[in-house]
């Protein structure tokens, strides 16, 4: 969870820089009721986490829309912010783990296994979310400044990517072969994008891991 929180920094920051950073900020701590609600309503029934309410109010945009965390929410599930990465990646592989079992067998193992069904549906919700606190926030920003719920939830999806958002011929074949085949697609065409771009986002964040590993291969000595 905190390589997915530091991750999608990192998308933020790759794509919209530290200013993006700034404003996802911004749209937090103008509406901090409505975006909690928002991802609350999208959060879905594991973990016990209490549900989005109409208490946060509403939210106007600088061109005067207006937004409840409800409504957020709907066009967040309407137009599509994404779907995070241990959601899609990870969790694939543990479902196909469990779904290997008989679900008509209701021996002990059979038991066993819905109980890992649960927990791991848990897991995936809570990652979900995670990754949610970043996209409703740029959603928000988008919305605010002025962008249509359609080109604000592509933004999103640019950003933090939309690891399903796959042709069958790569979920069949590739995604199977190519261990991360999502992330590392998504991530390709964001990086060539910021080297397009604004290539010293990505130089920076070259040099980020290049001192670090010399940082480490020192106390190594």
């Amino acid at each position: 969870y905190c390589t997915n929180i530091f991750g999608a920094f990192l998308q933020t920051y790759t794509e919209a820089g530290l200013t993006g950073i700034s404003k996802l900020g911004g749209a937090i701590g103008r509406n901090p009721g409505i975006w909690a609600d928002t991802v609350r309503f999208l959060h879905k029934d594991y973990g016990g986490l209490e549900p989005g309410s109409k208490r946060s109010g509403t939210m106007i945009t600088k061109d005067g829309r207006i937004y409840t965390a409800e409504s957020l929410a709907q066009a967040c599930d309407q137009y599509g912010i994404g779907s995070s990465f241990i959601k899609t990646e990870l969790g694939r592989e543990v479902a196909q783990d469990v779904r290997r079992r008989d679900p008509t067998n209701r021996n002990l193992l059979s038991l066993f296994t819905h109980g890992l069904g649960y927990i791991n549906d848990f897991y995936l919700e809570v990652a979900n979310t995670t990754d949610n606190m970043f996209r409703v926030a740029m959603f928000i920003e988008n919305l605010n400044e002025g962008m249509s719920e359609v080109d604000a939830a592509k933004k999103v999806r640019d950003t933090y990517y939309d690891y399903a958002d796959l042709s069958d011929f790569e979920r069949d074949w590739f995604r199977k072969i190519f261990l991360f085949y999502s992330y590392m697609r998504k991530n390709q065409v964001q990086v060539f994008r910021a080297l397009a771009r604004n290539p010293s986002r990505v130089m920076a964040q070259l040099r980020l891991v290049k001192n670090s590993q010399r940082e480490h291969l020192e106390e190594g000595v």
